[in-house]
């Protein structure tokens, strides 16, 4: 089950009934000015996602997030396991308007995904860490939603995701909500 912590009892209410605490996510808002466009050395490009990118782009979001889904026992840990279905390019084909990619000298280093107002997913390769490339991702993603209109933008973060965390607050992200998932083990 899914509850805000900054509001109420809740945490009581399902403690009192067997549940025991999950995982805590932190959900930011930004309402600041357009970002900076991204600063990125030469060979280095942010573009949308195009079929080419399939294999690469779940790569680069599977790695990202495998400790993270471990550690939290996210079933399954490695999300390329959701791709199964023969028709699963397709789906995603669906939504690239949405999606995004970082590319270093054409290998594929970062991607982006968006929902609506909300940053979803954003992940950079292990091999690219260190370059900047989350911030020019997230720079790019705030850009891309305010020319679709959107005023607020939107992200989350899981607790003890500090990385992530120091970058949305640098970025001028505040933490608008916070929710904890708990479980009961049966």
């Amino acid at each position: 089950t899914r509850y805000r912590i900054d509001l109420d009892e809740s945490q009581r209410f399902y403690r009192n009934r067997g549940f025991v605490y999950w995982y805590s996510m932190d959900y930011l808002m930004y309402d600041g000015p357009a970002m900076p466009k991204p600063n990125l050395p030469p060979g280095v490009e942010i573009r949308p996602y195009a079929d080419e990118h399939y294999e690469g782009f779940f790569r680069v979001m599977a790695e990202t997030f495998i400790p993270q889904r471990r550690f939290y026992d996210f079933r399954p840990h490695d999300i390329r396991e959701f791709r199964t279905a023969e028709d699963d390019r397709e789906k995603v084909l669906t939504n690239k308007d949405n999606m995004f990619v970082l590319l270093e000298d054409g290998k594929l280093r970062g991607v982006l995904e968006l929902d609506d107002n909300f940053i979803d997913s954003v992940g950079v390769d292990q091999a690219a860490k260190g370059r900047g490339y989350g911030k020019a991702l997230m720079q790019y993603a705030v850009n891309v939603l305010r020319a679709r209109g959107h005023q607020i933008v939107e992200t989350s973060v899981v607790l003890g995701n500090i990385p992530a965390w120091r970058l949305y607050n640098t970025l001028g992200f505040r933490r608008v909500q916070v929710d904890e998932w708990a479980c009961m083990w049966v």
